[in-house]
């Protein structure tokens, strides 16, 4: 992964907001073909589900764990 979709990922992870609001924030430096294009990649992998527009959905919990793993963030067990 690189720097940038690190980035994205642990914003999109951390935030309450939709991607598309991270996208559009004056805060947020990504081009947004980059951003979609990352999007479409992390849906293919599983990370992340959508409904109708690709910027409007949320990380799975595969993407959640990943996220937490990158960040290091300590992961719970799961039950046996």
């Amino acid at each position: 992964m690189k720097n940038d979709e690190i980035q994205f990922l642990l914003t999109v992870f951390l935030n309450i907001t939709t991607p598309r609001e991270i996208i559009n924030s004056n805060k947020f430096s990504m081009n947004y073909k980059r951003a979609e294009y990352l999007l479409t990649k992390w849906s293919t992998k599983g990370w992340y589900e959508y409904g109708v527009a690709i910027d409007l959905g949320w990380l799975t919990d595969d993407g959640k764990k990943e996220a937490k793993k990158i960040s290091g963030l300590t992961i719970e067990k799961e039950p046996v």
